[in-house]
């Protein structure tokens, strides 16, 4: 399936997306360092249930970035935000990845307007994040242990972004805090976490819920971009939680 190429000028900046799909909207926000393109696989199976939008955050991907400006969750959240605006996107689900989780869950608290549904995948922040070395070292571990057809999309993705944007981000994680934002959550929640997760522990998602008012969690087999090897489960749970309002007990 080939995507329809969106771009806009938000915040005084170029910033693409890649649309797959047509109906309800639902909007994928990439993990750090990463691009739109990276989640096609994900985008096209959701693609059949959705009109989905994957979105490049200032300075990921395609979109256009100021030198030492989106390096905080919050003025990351913001650009989404008025995107979201730009593009008329009214309450749309939001799907975030690792650091697009952490955005997501900032967005959700600070602006509960701005979406209808929120799903976390493996997000970031909960309850802190470690120093930055020992988070690159987590991703690089991670690495090994990720499908290289996978690795051959991020790893350009990475270079794009550039290491001083990404370290700088990830100095912010360590310090931001996510818990105010979590217990301003209305939007139901949906979390979901790989059983084999070597960067975000099972306590930090156990921590999550614990704050979150209406929440749902799932595991999945798989590392932390299990979204890309069990793309099938994560779908269909995606799609039952959109489309069944009843709650469901964690797991």
């Amino acid at each position: 399936m080939k995507p329809r190429v969106d771009v806009r000028r938000v915040d005084g900046l170029l910033t693409h997306a890649l649309v797959y799909g047509a109906g309800e909207p639902l909007v994928i926000v990439p993990g750090i360092g990463c691009a739109a393109y990276a989640y096609r696989k994900l985008a096209v199976h959701l693609s059949r249930h959705f009109e989905v939008w994957c979105y490049d955050p200032p300075g990921h991907g395609r979109s256009e970035a100021r030198a030492f400006d989106h390096i905080t969750i919050s003025r990351l959240s913001d650009h989404l935000r008025a995107w979201l605006d730009a593009a008329n996107l009214n309450r749309p689900v939001i799907v975030g990845h690792s650091l697009g989780g952490e955005v997501a869950i900032d967005l959700a608290g600070r602006f509960p307007d701005a979406l209808g549904r929120l799903v976390l995948l493996a997000p970031t922040g909960v309850p802190e994040n470690p120093s930055v070395p020992l988070q690159l070292a987590r991703l690089m571990l991670d690495a090994w242990i990720e499908r290289p057809t996978l690795l051959s999309r991020l790893l350009p993705a990475y270079v794009r972004c550039g290491p001083l944007r990404i370290a700088l981000i990830a100095e912010d994680q360590r310090v931001h805090e996510t818990e105010p934002q979590l217990v301003a959550i209305r939007a139901p929640v949906l979390v979901m976490a790989g059983t084999f997760d070597v960067v975000i522990s099972s306590h930090a998602i156990r921590t999550l819920c614990a704050f979150v008012p209406d929440v749902r969690s799932k595991k999945v087999p798989g590392p932390h971009a299990f979204w890309y090897s069990r793309v099938r489960i994560v779908t269909r749970e995606i799609v039952s939680f959109v489309h069944d309002a009843a709650p469901s007990p964690t797991s």
